[in-house]
């Protein structure tokens, strides 16, 4: 099991440096070994990191990669009741399938509206801001993907609850300007632009 671990921290830190490529060799090395030994939580953690290198990299092969390691974690969470999803799974396997639904190579608008607004909803019952402002962030990106007027009402959502920590407004407002520049409003598109 120690070296299925190790492996998988050398793909951390490859996919830290940005060496994605090498990052998902190592996942590869690393958690065939660790679905022989390791408890289903650190799987479906790994699962979830190996799927999050798989969505930088942006290819057909890798979001399939990805999509196939997070089905994993999915039927994990499903088919074993004893499990204690903790908020992190929760969240990472939602958003794993979400972004990768939203690349070009598996785009699937309705997939990835699905696996959001499943993060969103347990955000608005826990009341957990942070995580409101950056799924509406991410709603609203997908909105914009199809110049859906919804867009502004998921960046205003997210501007709302992210006024204390403010981690994703300036993304967020930049995806605004990016809005009324595709609807040829460039003076709306200035007024968020300098907003931040």
């Amino acid at each position: 099991m120690k070296t299925g671990q190790s492996y998988c921290q050398i793909a951390l830190i490859y996919f830290t440096k940005g060496d994605y490529y090498k990052s998902i060799a190592y996942y590869l090395k690393g958690i065939p070994l660790l679905e022989k030994y390791a408890s289903l939580k650190t799987l479906i953690q790994q699962y979830f990191l190996l799927s999050s290198v798989c969505n930088k990299i942006n290819t057909l092969k890798s979001t399939q990669l990805g999509l196939y390691y997070l089905s994993k974690s999915d039927s994990i969470i499903k088919n074993t009741p004893n499990i204690k999803v903790t908020y992190n799974m929760f969240y990472g396997v939602n958003t794993g399938f979400a972004n990768l639904y939203s690349l070009k190579h598996k785009y699937n608008f309705n997939k990835a509206k699905y696996y959001y607004h499943k993060n969103l909803e347990k955000a608005l019952k826990d009341k957990d801001s942070m995580m409101i402002a950056n799924t509406s962030l991410n709603l609203g990106e997908l909105y914009l993907k199809t110049n859906n007027d919804s867009c502004i009402y998921f960046f205003n959502k997210s501007i709302q609850h992210d006024l204390v920590n403010q981690i994703d407004i300036n993304e967020t407002y930049r995806n605004i300007a990016n809005y009324y520049i595709k609807n040829g409003n460039r003076l709306k598109a200035l007024i968020s632009i300098n907003k931040y």
